[in-house]
C-alpha cells in the first residue's frame, strides 16, 4: 500500500510505493510526478513520513527487522541523508511530533505487556546530533482485553519550542525541554487531542465526551 505525506504548504508530496520502487520519491504532483527527488530509504518497512514545519526536511521511521527500527532525517531539496538520530529496539512505533523550530522531534512508541497493560515511551531527539536523546516519560494504561482501545495520548509543542504538553488519561503534563523537568500538570476529563494557539497564550483540548476545553497557559510561557 503506498504511503504519502504532503508538505505543510501542500506544494510537494513524499511518496513511498514499495510495490513499484524501493525508495521514497518527493514530487511536485502526485499523479504526474514532476521534478522527482529520490530518498534512498533502506529500512524493510516504512512506518511514517513526516515533513518538518518549514518543509526543508523529512523524517522517516522504518523497521530494519521485526523488532528494530531506524529514524532518519533527510534534506527535502536534495534527498541527502542529514542524520540518523536513532537505531534500536521498539516493538511498535507510533508517531513523530516535530518542534515548531525544526530542531527537535518527540517520538512516541508503544509496547503491549502482560496483564492487560500498554506502555508508551516518549523520547525527545535533537535532530542535529546522533543519539542525543531524553526519555521524557513512560506512561502505562490498563484495559480488560486486547480488543479494548487503550487511552488516547496526544502531544503539542509551545510555539517557542520550549515546552511540550502531553495528554494521557485524565492528566495533561507540561515539560520544559531545556531544563528537562516537569513544570506542572492539569487534571481534567480524558483528553484525546491537544493544540497550542500560535500566540502561546491558550491551550485547547478535546475530551472523549465531545467537550472542548481551553486553558490560559500564558504564565507557563513567561517562566
Amino acid at each position: 500500500i503506498p504511503t504519502y505525506q504532503f508538505s505543510a504548504d501542500m506544494s510537494r508530496v513524499a511518496v513511498y510505493a514499495p510495490d513499484y520502487r524501493d525508495y521514497i520519491e518527493i514530487v511536485d504532483d502526485l499523479y504526474t510526478r514532476d521534478n522527482p527527488i529520490e530518498i534512498d530509504f533502506q529500512a524493510d518497512r516504512l512506518r511514517q513520513i513526516e515533513w518538518s514545519p518549514d518543509d526543508t526536511m523529512i523524517a522517516t521511521a522504518g523497521n530494519i527487522s521485526d523488532s528494530h527500527f531506524v529514524i532518519d532525517i533527510w534534506d527535502a531539496t536534495t534527498g541527502e541523508r542529514l542524520n540518523t538520530i536513532q537505531r534500536g529496539y521498539l516493538p511498535y512505533f507510533s508517531k513523530f511530533y516535530w518542534s515548531p523550530d525544526n530542531s527537535q522531534i518527540l517520538i512516541v512508541g508503544e509496547r503491549v505487556t502482560g496483564g492487560g497493560a500498554i506502555s508508551r515511551f516518549l523520547t525527545l531527539y535533537d535532530v542535529g546530533r546522533d543519539y542525543n536523546q531524553w526519555e521524557i516519560t513512560q506512561m502505562t494504561s490498563w484495559y480488560e482485553d486486547v480488543y479494548e482501545t487503550p487511552n488516547q495520548l496526544d502531544v503539542t509543542w509551545s510555539p517557542d519550542s520550549q515546552i511540550v504538553a502531553i495528554s494521557f488519561d485524565t492528566e495533561i503534563r507540561f515539560y520544559d525541554v531545556v531544563s528537562k523537568e516537569l513544570i506542572t500538570t492539569i487534571q481534567n476529563n480524558t483528553i484525546n487531542s491537544l493544540d497550542w494557539h500560535e500566540s502561546g497564550q491558550y491551550l485547547a483540548g478535546g475530551a472523549s465526551d465531545g467537550t472542548i476545553y481551553v486553558w490560559d497557559v500564558s504564565a507557563l510561557m513567561e517562566q
